[in-house]
């Protein structure tokens, strides 16, 4: 079989990308206790100041003192009344801030952005072989805060996280900064705070990559090299998703078929309404994937998926280990009232990429009303071991559902998305 060509890992593929941060820092958190102390630090500079409104301040974040670092996340808040970030590349959609290689190297960027509306900056990056692990002090990243109104206000560090190249979380302290804008006296420092990552002052949004870790959703090798990394490339411009249907008659200037096929099985066939529907999602012909995000649509008036692990919140899907290990599971649910399915999973250290055809996940349907159910795969992104896009052609299901049938007849029709 020949290995067909891989496309870039898009930005936008966010549940992606924090499955690739899961498999840098969750492959071994148990290891570390909870009450270490460090001199490791993390810091905002400047601590302090006092500045006029509309006035710039350039921000840097240090990490200090640290010992064989490979990868970080550090999430800041400040207050979006009276400051707001610049954006650095205003050829990148969001709010960007810069990543900084005075200590580690930005190989693989997977989130440098802030949120002026709701005050909050997150960066989060990590190294990939060959780099070494990073020991010493730096800047990690940086910004421009716009002064807006008058007060005075404080920005935090509300989670950080710092690992090693073995996904190892190494202890830290941080201390954010007090700026003073307008009339007043010049603010004090912030306290200091002691913890070992990862520290959360709140809530963290997203499945983190939730990733249920399960998805800390990302990365790692089977050598004693870091956990599986993806892109050096991350910032470049989004690229569209990969086209479900590739030409079917290619010229010669045409890029060759996609062989990597993900179906939904069966394909089609004619139930009793009432009558429980045993599915499959299958990939087929597949070459190094390390990582999945399936996403299905289907009718709930006709169809509703039964709930495999009722022990679980929420409707759970069955993952399957055919050919890809479940090894962290970011999402496996379904819902019933919008009619989707959505499974994400990523292998991690020290497993290997894997090739061939297997079942992905599976689940039992009810036929709940007549009628004509149409299954799509509304999104599909496979990844390999270093983030890398795998091109596959997507086959959804159609199921005649019928009352009072006593046959089950198999349709010669197969929906293609």
């Amino acid at each position: 079989m020949n290995q067909r060509p891989h496309t870039r890992l898009t930005s936008q593929q966010i549940t992606l990308s924090l499955i690739l941060l899961a498999v840098l820092f969750l492959p071994l958190l148990g290891v570390y206790g909870l009450n270490q102390t460090s001199d490791t630090a993390i810091v905002v500079n400047p601590p302090t100041g006092s500045y006029a409104v509309g006035e710039t301040i350039a921000v840097e974040v240090w990490v200090e003192d640290v010992v064989d670092l490979y990868g970080v996340d550090i999430r800041l808040a400040f207050d979006a009344t009276r400051l707001q970030v610049l954006d650095a590349d205003p050829n990148l959609p969001g709010v960007q801030v810069t990543p900084r290689s005075d200590i580690l190297s930005p190989d693989f960027v997977i989130r440098r952005e802030a949120d002026n509306v709701a005050g909050t900056v997150w960066y989060a990056a990590t190294q990939i072989n060959p780099s070494p692990p990073a020991s010493g002090s730096g800047a990690l990243f940086s910004f421009t805060f716009m002064t807006i109104a008058e007060g005075l206000t404080n920005v935090t560090v509300t989670t950080y996280q710092l690992a090693d190249a073995n996904g190892l979380s190494i202890p830290a302290q941080a201390s954010g900064a007090v700026y003073q804008i307008g009339d007043g006296a010049t603010a004090t420092p912030t306290e200091t705070s002691t913890a070992t990552p990862p520290h959360t002052a709140t809530a963290t949004a997203t499945p983190t990559i939730t990733a249920t870790p399960t998805m800390g959703t990302m990365t790692a090798t089977s050598t004693a090299t870091p956990t599986a990394t993806p892109s050096t490339t991350p910032t470049a411009t989004p690229s569209s998703t990969p086209t479900a249907t590739p030409s079917s008659t290619p010229t010669a200037t045409s890029q060759p078929p996609i062989e990597t096929a993900l179906r939904v099985l069966p394909a089609a066939g004619s139930y009793v309404v009432g009558e429980t529907i045993l599915v499959e999602v299958w990939l087929e012909d597949v070459v190094d994937l390390y990582a999945v995000d399936v996403r299905l649509a289907f009718p709930p008036a006709l169809l509703q998926v039964q709930d495999a692990n009722p022990a679980l919140p929420g409707i759970q899907v069955i993952p399957r280990s055919d050919l890809l290990s479940p090894d962290f599971i970011v999402r496996r649910e379904a819902d019933n009232e919008a009619g989707s399915v959505w499974y994400a999973v990523t292998q991690v250290n020290p497993r290997e990429p894997v090739s061939g055809s297997g079942a992905l996940f599976a689940f039992s349907f009810a036929s709940v009303a007549e009628g004509t159910a149409v299954v799509t795969v509304s999104d599909t992104t496979l990844a390999t071991l270093d983030g890398q896009v795998i091109p596959a052609d997507p086959f959804g299901a159609v199921y005649e559902l019928t009352v009072g049938a006593d046959y089950k007849l198999f349709l010669p029709v197969v929906q293609r998305n």
